[in-house]
């Protein structure tokens, strides 16, 4: 686990990432098998979780009556999520998203991933603003990712 006090640029696969200070990160894997980004608060309440070949899971939730969908864009990124209607549950509930970047030859790369929120904690503002501000950091290189379209 590694918790910084300034913004900490890290990697994965050919994505670039600015981790907030109040948030943690680790990342394992390897090449053979691929490789996992986790993004977490240091209580535990929020883990956001990214790995190779992951599909785009808010894609499956989209139209689901137990699920709402949400779309941001601002020209340059655009993110889109499902999370759960229930506000608060006594079980742990999941979010699932994908972002979706230009490379500079303005192909559309999307990073899919999910959002364990703990139990007690649900849906709010709060999980909300932590997952768009990490999402919001992200970059892209200049190799195709796995979920391209064409842009």
């Amino acid at each position: 686990m590694f918790q910084h006090q300034q913004y900490q640029q890290v990697t994965f696969e050919n994505y670039t990432f600015q981790i907030p200070p109040k948030l943690c990160f680790e990342k394992d894997g390897n090449e053979q098998y691929g490789e996992n980004l986790f993004v977490f608060d240091p209580q535990e309440k929020y883990l956001i979780y990214f790995e190779s070949g992951m599909p785009c899971f808010d894609l499956r939730y989209h139209g689901n009556p137990n699920y709402r969908s949400e779309e941001y864009g601002d020209g340059h990124i655009k993110i889109n999520f499902c999370y759960p209607g229930a506000l608060r549950t006594k079980h742990d509930c999941m979010a699932y998203f994908h972002v979706e970047l230009p490379d500079a030859k303005g192909s559309i790369h999307s990073l899919p991933g999910q959002m364990k929120i703990s139990s007690g904690n649900g849906w709010s503002l709060e999980s909300k603003n932590i997952l768009m501000e990490l999402l919001e950091s992200i970059s892209f290189g200049n190799i195709r990712s796995a979920c391209q379209t064409e842009g």
